[in-house]
C-alpha cells in the first residue's frame, strides 16, 4: 500500500477513495481503473498561485510638511489682497467663483455682460486645469513651483498693464473689454493659486473661504463630541481654520489702505507674498542615499515582474 500511496497522492487522488479502490478484489490480476481526480480546492489553489498577480502599493495621502500652515495663511493673505484689490480696481471679486456665477444668472438677456462673466469664470477654471494636468505627483517638484511663479508674473503683468493705462482707472466699475481682461488674468492667476495649495499642501484651499467655514463648523462639531487625541486633533484643525479666515480678512484689509494710495502697484504685494511662499514652502528638498534607495526599493517593488 506504501507504493501505491505515492501513486494515489501524486494523482491527486483523496486516501479514502485510494483505499477503497485498494480494497477492491482484482478481476484478471487488475483493479479497475481509477479515474484521475483532482480536488476542485487544490485546482483553484494551484491555478491562483500561478496567476496571482503583484500589486503596486497604493498611493499615499498628502502629507503635511513643515512649514504648510504658515504657507496656507500667507497665500490666504495673498488671496484677500487680490480679492479686495480686484473689488477696488474695478468693482467685481475675482478669487472664488459664486459672485461670478450669481451675475452671469442676474445677467441673463444682456449677453455680452454674460459673455464676459463666463470667460471670467472658464480663466479661473482654466487655471485649475493647468495645475491639474501638470506632470509629477503630490511632490513639491518642477511643476508646482512653475505654477507659482506663473502666479507671480501674471499680478506682476497686471501691475505693469495697470500703471501704463490697458487698463481703466483704478477705482472705475465694469464697463469695458480692458476691465474684464482684467478680472480673467486676475481669476486665472487665483485659479492655479487655489488648485496648487489644493494639489500640493495637503488640499488646503486659499482663495475662499465658504469651504473653510463649513470645515470650521464641522471641527468645533468633533472637538466638543471627541475625547483625547481626537478632540486634539479637532480643535487644532478648526484654529487653522480659523487662523485663514483672519489671514484671508487681514490680507483684505491691507488692500483697503494701500490700494487707493498706489492703485494698481498694490499688486505687487500679494505677488511679493506668494514669491516668499515659493522660495520657502516649495524650495527644492534634497534627497539623502537613504531616501533615494527608499525610493528605489519603491519603484521595484510597484513594477510588474
Amino acid at each position: 500500500m506504501g507504493e501505491a500511496r505515492g501513486r494515489y497522492l501524486r494523482m491527486g487522488v483523496p486516501l479514502n477513495v485510494a483505499r477503497e479502490h485498494h480494497r477492491q478484489p482484482s478481476r484478471g490480476g487488475t483493479r479497475a481503473r481509477l479515474p484521475l481526480v483532482v480536488p476542485v480546492a487544490r485546482r483553484r489553489t494551484v491555478a491562483h498561485a500561478r496567476v496571482k498577480p503583484v500589486s503596486a502599493p497604493a498611493p499615499e495621502p498628502p502629507k503635511a510638511q513643515p512649514g504648510d500652515r504658515r504657507a496656507s495663511l500667507a497665500l490666504s493673505f495673498a488671496s484677500g489682497a487680490v480679492n479686495a484689490g480686484s473689488m477696488l480696481a474695478c468693482g467685481r471679486f475675482v478669487t472664488h467663483v459664486t459672485g461670478t456665477a450669481t451675475l452671469i444668472g442676474l445677467d441673463v438677456g444682456r449677453w455680452a455682460l454674460v459673455t464676459d462673466y463666463l470667460l471670467v469664470l472658464f480663466s479661473f477654471i482654466a487655471g485649475a486645469i493647468a495645475v491639474g494636468a501638470a506632470p509629477g505627483g503630490r511632490e513639491r517638484g518642477p511643476a508646482a513651483r512653475l505654477a507659482l511663479t506663473v502666479v507671480v508674473l501674471v499680478l506682476a503683468l497686471v501691475t505693469t498693464l495697470g500703471v501704463v493705462g490697458v487698463f481703466d482707472p483704478f477705482g472705475s466699475t465694469v464697463e469695458e473689454a480692458s476691465d474684464f481682461a482684467l478680472l480673467s488674468m486676475l481669476g486665472f492667476a487665483m485659479g492655479i493659486l487655489n488648485a496648487s495649495s489644493s494639489r500640493w499642501m495637503d488640499n488646503a484651499r486659499v482663495t475662499h473661504l465658504t469651504g473653510e467655514a463649513t470645515d470650521l463648523g464641522l471641527a468645533i462639531g468633533r472637538g466638543i463630541r471627541a475625547r483625547g487625541e481626537r478632540r486634539h486633533e479637532a480643535l487644532s484643525a478648526a484654529l487653522l481654520r480659523a487662523s485663514k479666515f483672519v489671514a484671508f480678512i487681514s490680507g483684505a484689509g491691507a488692500m483697503a489702505w494701500i490700494g487707493p494710495k498706489v492703485g494698481y502697484y498694490a499688486f505687487i504685494a500679494p505677488a511679493a507674498l506668494v514669491l516668499g511662499v515659493l522660495a520657502r514652502a516649495f524650495r527644492p528638498r534634497k534627497t539623502t542615499a537613504a531616501g533615494s534607495d527608499a525610493a528605489e526599493t519603491r519603484d521595484v517593488i510597484a513594477s510588474p515582474p
